[in-house]
């Protein structure tokens, strides 16, 4: 079984097409994510509906943690960007 790594998409969702495109073509069997899915890019929502499609397994990465313990990222420049990501995915 070929598997796939992937991390730090942070909504980034013309990298993430990129990659699952290079991912296809390698012929791995399995994609598996390891976090900061949504945080920081243009396309929060259309980055996890993605991930969602795979349905593969995905940890929580250290920014995604940051966000539900509501505490600040670790530039203060980023907050906003943050907070439009979180309230922009939240279900």
């Amino acid at each position: 079984m070929r598997i796939a790594l992937i991390s730090d998409l942070h909504a980034n969702l013309v990298a993430l097409d990129a990659v699952l495109a290079d991912i296809a073509a390698r012929g791995a069997d399995q994609v598996v994510c390891l976090g900061d899915v949504a945080t920081l890019g243009p396309h929060p929502r259309e980055v996890l509906d993605r991930l969602r499609a795979l349905d593969g397994p995905a940890i929580l990465g250290n920014r995604r943690g940051r966000l539900r313990a509501r505490a600040l990222p670790r530039h203060a420049a980023a907050t906003p960007t943050c907070r439009w990501c979180a309230s922009t995915t939240a279900r």
